[in-house]
C-alpha cells in the first residue's frame, strides 16, 4: 500500500539521530541522497519505508506494517527527548526536571506503566549534561564562557574578575539589581562556605542584604584564600562598583561568623579584636584555659536567645572562681562584652541565634 498523507513529525533518538513519526509508527533514517531522505520502520522485522525531500516534506510511504502502531512508545520518546533537552540547556536538578515533565505530559495509563523511573534515566541525562559542560580547570588561569557570565536576560552577571596577585584570582557573580540591594542595605550578612568551593579556590563567599525585613543573597564570590588583603581587595572592588552606580557601599552593621582575616579587614569590634586591644593575644595563644574561655565567649552568638545571658553569667562565675591573676586578666574582656554586646545590642536584632 502506498500512502500520500503528509502528517509527519520528527524526534531525535537517544543517540542523537533523526527519527520520523507518522500514524503512530516510528521510522529511522536509513540514507540520504541529493534529493530524498529514506526512512525505514524502526521495527527490525518490518519493511515499510518512508520518503521525504531534503526539507522534510513527506513524499510517500511504501508497504504495510507487520505490527500495530506504538502511540505509547512515541509518548515515552517525546518525554525522554524533552528531559534530555532540558538537562542540557538548564541547570535544574535532574529529579526536579523529571517531576515537572511527568506532571506536564498527559501520559496515558499504559505510557505511565512503561515509563522509566527517574533513577533509571538519571545516568544518561547526567552524561548528556556533562558533555555540554566545560571541563573543570586545574588552575585559576581559565576563560569563563559567556553563558556563565550573563543572566537569563543577557545582562552582566560576572561583575568582578581580577587577579590579586600572579595566578591568584577573585571572582564575584551578581546582577545590577542585586548590587543595588546590597549597597542600599544598612545591615549586611557575609558567610564563607568551604566544602562547596571548587578545588582551585578556597571558599565560596556570599554577601546578603536586607529588604522588606527579609534577607536576600546579593553576591557570590570565589575567593583564593581567607587572608586580610583578599577581603580588603574584595571590599574595595565593591566600593568601586558602588561609585560607578552613584551609590555608596558603607553598611552600618556587618554580621558574619568569626574569622580573623575578615574581622581585621572590616575593622569590626569583634571579640577577638578586643582581645588584641587588651593585650591578651599572647595569653590567648599560649594559655589553653584562657583560650577556652575566650572561645566560649565568642560562641555565645550561636546559642538560642534565651540561653545567651545565662551562659554569659555562667562564664563570668567561672572566672570569679579562677585565681586572682587570671580574673584580673579576663575581667576587662568580660566588662567589654557585658557593656556592649549584652546591654547595648538588642539580642533580637539578629546578632545572636534565634
Amino acid at each position: 500500500m502506498t500512502s500520500h498523507l503528509n502528517t509527519i513529525s520528527f524526534l531525535v533518538s537517544q543517540k542523537g539521530k533523526p527519527v520520523s513519526v507518522k500514524d503512530n509508527f516510528i521510522y529511522k533514517l536509513n540514507k540520504t541522497t541529493n534529493s530524498t531522505k529514506y526512512y525505514r520502520c524502526a521495527e527490525q522485522s518490518c519493511t515499510v519505508t518512508l520518503h521525504t525531500d531534503l526539507n522534510d516534506v513527506l513524499v510517500k510511504v511504501k508497504g504495510d506494517h507487520s505490527h500495530p502502531p506504538e502511540p505509547d512508545e512515541i509518548e515515552i520518546r517525546k518525554f525522554k527527548q524533552n528531559l534530555k533537552q532540558r538537562a542540557i540547556q538548564e541547570t535544574v536538578p535532574i529529579p526536579k526536571i523529571y517531576d515537572e515533565e511527568s506532571s506536564r505530559f498527559c501520559l496515558t495509563s499504559l505510557s505511565i506503566a512503561i515509563l522509566p523511573a527517574q533513577r533509571e534515566i538519571a545516568g544518561s541525562l547526567n552524561k548528556s549534561r556533562r558533555l555540554q559542560t566545560p571541563v573543570i580547570p586545574d588552575s585559576q588561569t581559565f576563560d569563563i564562557p559567556e553563558v556563565y557570565s550573563k543572566t537569563l536576560k543577557n545582562e552582566p552577571f560576572l561583575c568582578i574578575d581580577k587577579f590579586i596577585r600572579r595566578k591568584t584570582r577573585l571572582l564575584v557573580f551578581t546582577s545590577r539589581e542585586q548590587l543595588t540591594l546590597l549597597f542600599e542595605s544598612s545591615i549586611i550578612f557575609m558567610d564563607g562556605t568551604f566544602s562547596a568551593s571548587p578545588s582551585i579556590f578556597d571558599q565560596v563567599y556570599s554577601l546578603h542584604g536586607i529588604k522588606y525585613q527579609q534577607c536576600f543573597a546579593c553576591a557570590f564570590g570565589l575567593l583564593p584564600d581567607r587572608k586580610k588583603p583578599t577581603y580588603k581587595f574584595l571590599f574595595q572592588e565593591l566600593k568601586n562598583l558602588a561609585a560607578e552606580m552613584n551609590l555608596c557601599f558603607n553598611p552600618i552593621t556587618i554580621m558574619s561568623d568569626f574569622e580573623t582575616g575578615l574581622a581585621e579587614a572590616i575593622h569590626s569590634e569583634a571579640v577577638y579584636r578586643h582581645i588584641q586591644t587588651l593585650g591578651l593575644s599572647q595569653e590567648y595563644n599560649n594559655n589553653k584555659e584562657v583560650r577556652l574561655i575566650c572561645r566560649k565567649l565568642m560562641a555565645l552568638s550561636l546559642l538560642p536567645l534565651h540561653l545567651v545571658i545565662q551562659s554569659f553569667d555562667d562564664l563570668f562565675e567561672l572566672i570569679l572562681q579562677a585565681p586572682s591573676n587570671k580574673f584580673d586578666l579576663l575581667k576587662p574582656l568580660f566588662n567589654y562584652f557585658d557593656n556592649y554586646w549584652i546591654k547595648q545590642v538588642d539580642l533580637k536584632n539578629g546578632m545572636f541565634s534565634d
